[in-house]
């Protein structure tokens, strides 16, 4: 598969293998030939031994960034056997007071995301990141980004660890949709949930109404386009547009290695699988009143303000939009009803979607709060 290609570490060097070999066929090629005939041939030989020096040189460039990111992998970590022959780096700190907490971060995307929220957690209980398979410094995994397969993945690598449950599992975004998941599925393991602006199942079952979920195995051109280091150009990488300025002031200097991490191409193709199976896969969701029994669950949604109005499709009219918000308001409460113990709070006023990580303190001191309310926990 193209997708699969692409992700190969030596993609681009194939790549520019075959251009420099074409352009000596061309050339060849134009021997004994009329002269225009020949000219022309050898045209092509030119234009493709300078796309193939192009490339090498892009390859080159991606190639030594690479070696600098894994020389800073954090060696408090470890790569353990996730299962099925996939590989997570998890990365564990702090006392052993209270459940561990196991922080998944939004979409697809690797484990330092989360790192603001696991560094306070960190001073007062166990914390771990975690890198799923193709994200941040794990290897890409061979089978597909099933919901099904993303929660054993989490629970084969925690165990592979060495850390035992049961664990307070906290998802941002579409992580919140894998942390609920894993509840769902070991609820031996679960002693709470906390979902921070989760993807509602809902989203996923409307977007395969409206639009379809794409193709797994697409290999688009941001991923082709990072294979030959157009990722590093910074006008051209959106992680560097002014969107991403908050997050950008969080992280400081550590945010050019989560760009470089998050920006290779088995990164991009593995959370596109992520996210087509979530919409693909429905009945894999857990998304029924009462699902998750009476596992301690905080929610905590983006209040909804004037900000939220950057997120509305254009062309809308009057009625279609109210409805819309309608539709968003009932979907952000859609995870309350899963457990008899829930507890749902908004964020303040002009949090948007990225709270989790611009108001790490504030986000962690709910939390915290919820935490210190569980019988569970105060018995300890």
């Amino acid at each position: 598969m193209i997708a699969d290609f692409v992700s190969w570490p030596l993609a681009g060097a194939a790549v520019v293998a075959l251009l420099f070999a074409g352009a000596a066929l061309l050339v060849l090629a134009g021997r004994k030939r009329t002269r225009w005939l020949q000219l022309s041939l050898w045209a092509g030989a030119s234009l493709a031994a300078m796309a193939g020096a192009a490339g090498l040189f892009g390859v080159t460039a991606v190639a030594l960034q690479q070696s600098r990111l894994m020389a800073q992998r954090p060696e408090a970590g470890l790569l353990v056997d996730a299962g099925g022959g996939a590989q997570s780096f998890v990365l564990c700190e702090g006392p052993n007071a209270g459940a561990p907490i196991v922080w998944l971060s939004g979409g697809y995307g690797q484990g330092a995301f989360m790192r603001p929220l696991h560094e306070r957690a960190a001073r007062e209980r166990r914390s771990c990141l975690i890198d799923r398979p193709g994200t941040g410094w794990a290897r890409p995994a061979s089978r597909p980004r099933t919901v099904e397969d993303i929660i054993d993945e989490v629970h084969t690598a925690l165990a592979n660890a060495g850390e035992r449950g049961p664990f307070v599992l906290v998802g941002h975004s579409m992580g919140g949709l894998y942390a609920a998941n894993f509840a769902d599925a070991y609820p031996q393991d679960t002693r709470a949930i906390v979902l921070l602006d989760p993807t509602p199942p809902l989203w996923f079952i409307e977007q395969a109404h409206l639009y379809g979920c794409g193709d797994p195995d697409a290999a688009g051109l941001s991923a082709w386009a990072t294979v030959f280091g157009l990722g590093l150009v910074r006008p051209l990488n959106p992680m560097w547009g002014p969107h991403m300025a908050d997050q950008r002031a969080v992280f400081g200097q550590s945010w050019e290695i989560i760009v470089g991490l998050e920006s290779r191409p088995a990164s991009i193709i593995a959370s596109n699988r992520a996210t087509y199976f979530a919409c693909r896969e429905g009945l894999s969701l857990v998304r029924t009143r009462g699902s998750l029994g009476d596992v301690p669950l905080l929610a905590i949604a983006q209040a909804p303000d004037a900000n939220a109005a950057a997120y509305v499709p254009p062309g809308l009219s009057d009625r279609v939009r109210r409805n819309r918000e309608r539709i968003l308001a009932d979907w952000a409460q859609e995870y309350v009803s899963y457990s008899s113990r829930s507890t749902r709070e908004l964020a303040p006023p002009g949090a948007g979607h990225q709270f989790p990580i611009t108001m790490a303190d504030w986000t962690w001191e709910r939390i915290s709060t919820f935490l210190a309310g569980l019988p569970e926990e105060s018995a300890q």
